[in-house]
């Protein structure tokens, strides 16, 4: 069986019933399905239950005024279509507001078949191509981020560079990543980025996770959280607080896909601190065991281990650098075990 191409789909809000008519005609001709309505509140229901490719919009409607259109259009969660305005008010100043509200383009009455063929053809395409354009900056920025946490096993580390990284690509008012405490169950805000004063965030969160494994939940009108799964259980959440920001279908995929990585990354960090925490009281038996034989040699590796870490910061060492520097000052008398 061929696959045929999806029908592009528009939706009109148009009160005439003449130029109703007329646009189903021409569009239905070009092979375009329509779905028509002549109020506001009608055209934003259908658009909360079906996807549409454009939207033609006149600015008379009958007791309302069609740019209000798009004050509740931004209020939608969905990824919105181009809006092409049609109308018989042509006048600059009407044209300015509009652009400004949101529309793509704006077509004076009467029109030409032409002029409405061409306009909707090009803002389908333009459309498509920023759809492209966003899916490739998506799938950059998630290679950015995989390439960045594989490479970071140190888990504060790690969480600087997720919020940071995350910041940056999300863009809310507030990022917020909480880690959880895997003795008390409980959600600590280890890392934020960004303010608002309006929003106070919560130091620990505590809730039945088990009641609800989806990883996109929305808190509120501005506050939205991504869950950040390890292989069998949740290892953090992400916050997000935005006054205005509207996060649409793609968006939750991709912050679905950098959940999934970061808890993974977090979940892998975390048994790397625990294994490199074994191997540190590992290291400390041993010593204990070398200055149990001497009582003026007692605490002497540790003293050692301190000097040499405050020497390393103070010469600029990594992280990773000081770590080493400490394990090789509790080890540099290990050989005196065989005396």
């Amino acid at each position: 069986m061929d696959l045929k191409e999806r029908k592009k789909r528009i939706l009109i809000l148009e009160d005439n019933p003449g130029i109703q008519n007329l646009y189903r005609e021409i569009l239905g001709r070009h092979s375009y399905e329509t779905a028509v309505f002549d109020d506001i509140n009608s055209a934003i229901d259908s658009l909360k239950k079906e996807k549409f490719d454009l939207i033609i919009l006149d600015l008379q409607l009958p007791g309302q005024d069609g740019l209000n259109f798009f004050e509740q259009l931004k209020t939608l969660n969905i990824d919105a279509p181009p809006v092409v305005v049609c109308t018989g008010l042509a006048s600059v100043e009407n044209a300015v507001e509009a652009m400004k509200k949101g529309a793509s383009d704006f077509i004076t009455k009467p029109f030409t078949m032409d002029t409405l063929l061409s306009s909707i053809e090009r803002n389908i395409r333009i459309d498509e191509i920023s759809k492209k354009i966003t899916e490739i900056e998506m799938i950059r920025s998630i290679l950015e981020l995989n390439k960045i946490i594989i490479s970071i096993t140190e888990i504060e580390e790690l969480c600087t560079s997720i919020i940071d990284l995350v910041y940056n690509i999300v863009r809310p008012d507030v990022a917020l990543l909480y880690i959880k405490d895997n003795d008390t169950g409980r959600f600590f805000l280890r890392r934020t980025k960004g303010t608002a004063s309006e929003f106070n965030p919560s130091i620990n969160l505590s809730f039945d996770h088990n009641s609800n494994n989806d990883i996109f939940n929305r808190i509120s009108e501005n506050l939205f959280e991504v869950k950040l799964f390890g292989k069998k259980d949740i290892v953090g959440i992400l916050r997000f607080y935005s006054r205005e920001k509207i996060y649409d279908d793609r968006d939750l995929h991709f912050l679905s896909v950098f959940g999934t990585l970061i808890g993974i990354a977090l979940e892998n960090a975390s048994l790397i601190q625990q294994l490199q925490e074994s191997y540190i009281s590992a290291i400390r038996s041993l010593v204990n065991s070398l200055e149990a034989k001497d009582v003026y040699t007692k605490n002497h590796s540790e003293q050692v281990a301190y000097y040499a870490v405050a020497i390393g910061k103070a010469l600029g060492m990594d992280s990773a650098s000081l770590e080493s520097l400490r394990n090789a000052a509790y080890l540099h008398d290990i050989g005196k075990l065989g005396i």
